[in-house]
């Protein structure tokens, strides 16, 4: 459902592949519902026909708060810099969350809103450079240089010891 794949496209793996790495002897008993139908009923989703504003918001306490914001954090400081996040700032993301959705859904539309209003608030932003993403390859590194250690990770002693994975 909807609510769900919002939720899903940001995970490292499906239910059945889940169920596939967990012992056995631990899925006794378990009720196996899906990770990402509980995080949109966590978050108030409606899984069927979410609400736009909605995601938004639990992106804003998920996805944004757990993930991007705290690697950025992470990242600066092991580098020594001092990072200040230009879309998070209260004043815009307070001015974008007042704009009409049917602005927001436009996309060219939305993105000329906001060029607009930084042009005036920070004009020293230079809005001509193209999008950047922040991810991290993991997956190319457990299959390249990471390979060997994380083979070594999940078939240890300790890892067969603690119980809790199916080697």
């Amino acid at each position: 459902p909807p609510g769900a794949a919002h939720f899903a496209w940001n995970g490292m793996f499906r239910l059945e592949e889940k169920l596939k790495m967990v012992h056995p002897d631990l899925l006794s008993g378990v009720a196996a519902d899906e990770t990402f139908a509980r995080m949109a009923d966590e978050q108030g989703l409606s899984v069927d026909r979410p609400e736009l504003t909605s995601l938004l918001q639990a992106d804003q306490r998920t996805y944004l708060a757990g993930d991007i914001l705290c690697k950025m954090d992470r990242m600066s400081m092991a580098h020594g810099l001092e990072v200040r996040p230009a879309f998070m700032d209260p004043g815009l993301v307070g001015y974008a969350r007042g704009l009409p959705k049917d602005m927001i859904l436009k996309g060219r539309k939305g993105k000329l809103t906001l060029r607009r209003h930084l042009a005036r608030v920070a004009p020293w932003y230079d809005l001509s450079r193209r999008k950047q993403g922040f991810s991290i390859p993991v997956h190319a590194w457990f299959r390249t240089h990471l390979r060997t250690f994380f083979s070594d990770l999940i078939y240890s002693g300790s890892t067969r010891e603690c119980g809790l994975y199916d080697q």
